[in-house]
């Protein structure tokens, strides 16, 4: 019984340790600056009332931007030297999901209808060919709800 018992015991705390780190919640109702602090890997949020810093999240990761999704609610953070984007719910601090968006994106861009973020790479390497038969490099990638899609300028 006592084996049974401890062996429920290591389970709960490996099960429990393997979760993604919670940060602290960012209020709704807050008017905040966010700061991403691209040496510390982190990211910081000011209280624009009370003009103090409220919270900071060390990430540890090398995050080089951010973008504000589904109207606030929602930060993704991504970086170049990152295969992943994180989306984080700033009312729990929890990572709502991962992207899987390969290395080297630089900048992200919201659309104003909020159903597609636009990730500019840095790496890639991929030509396309437009109308003229140019050849031309992809400017970015748009994430909806078919997949990734390619943009390329003309």
């Amino acid at each position: 019984m006592r084996f049974v018992r401890l062996l429920v015991f290591v389970c709960v705390v490996l099960l429990t340790g393997c979760d993604y780190q919670a940060f602290v919640p960012i209020p709704k109702q807050m008017e905040a600056l966010i700061s991403v602090n691209i040496k510390e890997g982190s990211v910081t949020f000011f209280d624009l009332k009370s003009e103090k810093k409220y919270a900071q999240w060390d990430l540890k990761q090398p995050i080089k931007g951010g973008a504000l999704l589904e109207n606030g609610k929602t930060l993704l953070l991504y970086g170049n030297e990152l295969d992943r984007a994180y989306a984080y719910d700033l009312e729990t601090g929890k990572i709502k999901s991962e992207w899987k968006i390969g290395k080297g994106i630089v900048s992200a861009l919201v659309s104003n209808d909020e159903k597609h973020v636009f990730l500019a790479d840095q790496r890639q390497k991929e030509r396309k060919r437009s109308r003229s038969g140019q050849s031309r490099k992809p400017a970015a990638y748009a994430f909806t709800k078919r997949g990734w899609d390619t943009l390329i300028c003309y």
